[in-house]
């Protein structure tokens, strides 16, 4: 990369990672689709159980889902019968809430009479969302920063962005961790009858059931490595910025030598009596002129070539000699 355009192509480079590193992020945490759920439900229905038969229309585990963050939806055509739970999300689909038991915060932090496992999955749930939105501040302050150290051309300003940036991509990727650990949890370690995870299903209805990730966390991961790009295109920048200014002040601190040097020998020169050994100044007659008599005229010999019984002063002054013929002329 050229030195002249390093900063600049780091510049462009952070920005654009950063603002879609910001975006996919963003779309993925306000949207419903991290965890496809499928359900077999032919399956379900040719094992002919009456429990199977009264629930397969009404219980939310029987269809088919995409779960999110904070929403399950339910986007295929079969889904259950409308009732107080669901609601349309700004997509027109048809969900219900996950419940994080928020309302609580203000008083104990878990709900009463859980398991241990139970209790850590709370934990671990909400400071995944946590995580995610200490990312979405981190990044504000980060762009504030950095339109600063783009306007000041400042490497500390871009440094303390570049800085800011790998924090929140280090807060995404633990968001993203949290949300595994708790997804694990939830699959094979609650069994808790109060909150109806997985282990407490009927064993038809597990094995009915498959879970596969969906697009939107593809998208936040793919948000988290780009706001970690644009760290390291932040911290470039700044280095190269650091490298320019600093060969800026190094040809000033020249120029301003070279120039300092010239006014102290001005000075010298001008005690001295003059600018004449500073400058070349004009002598005082025209030097001699060597030149070979290509013409003829009052001024001609004969018998010689040569112009040595001629002054300069008949030279000049009879335009004898044109300045093209004093260049030419031969010694």
């Amino acid at each position: 990369m050229s030195n002249v355009y390093c900063s600049v192509y780091g510049l462009s480079g952070a920005a654009v990672s950063s603002l879609v590193g910001i975006a996919l992020v963003g779309i993925a945490f306000s949207t419903d689709n991290w965890q496809h759920i499928g359900v077999n439900r032919s399956y379900l229905s040719a094992l002919n159980i009456s429990e199977i038969n009264e629930n397969i229309h009404s219980d939310l585990r029987y269809f088919d889902r995409v779960r999110g963050l904070f929403r399950v939806c339910f986007p295929f055509e079969l889904r259950p019968k409308i009732d107080g739970k669901l609601y349309l999300n700004p997509v027109e689909e048809w969900c219900t809430n996950v419940d994080y038991q928020m309302k609580i915060m203000d008083g104990p932090l878990l709900p009463s009479r859980i398991t241990h496992n139970a209790g850590l999955w709370f934990h671990f749930i909400r400071t995944s969302v946590a995580g995610f939105i200490c990312y979405f501040m981190l990044t504000g302050v980060a762009c504030v920063s950095g339109l600063i150290g783009c306007w000041r051309a400042s490497g500390d300003n871009l440094i303390s962005t570049s800085i800011l940036m790998f924090l929140a991509s280090l807060t995404g990727g633990l968001g993203m961790t949290f949300w595994h650990v708790a997804e694990l949890y939830e699959l094979e370690k609650v069994k808790d009858e109060k909150l109806e995870f997985f282990l407490t299903w009927p064993d038809y209805l597990q094995k009915a059931t498959h879970y596969s990730v969906g697009w939107s966390y593809l998208v936040a991961w793919i948000g988290v490595v780009f706001t970690l790009a644009s760290s390291l295109f932040f911290l470039s920048s700044s280095l190269c910025i650091r490298k320019e200014l600093k060969e800026i002040r190094r040809r000033n601190e020249n120029l301003s030598n070279k120039n300092r040097i010239n006014l102290e020998s001005y000075a010298t020169l001008q005690a001295e009596g003059g600018l004449r050994g500073f400058y070349l100044a004009p002598p005082t007659q025209p030097p001699p002129l060597p030149l070979v008599n290509y013409y003829s005229g009052p001024f001609s010999h004969p018998q010689s070539n040569s112009f040595d019984n001629i002054s300069h002063d008949d030279i000049y002054m009879n335009g004898l000699f044109k300045p093209k013929e004093l260049v030419d002329a031969k010694l």
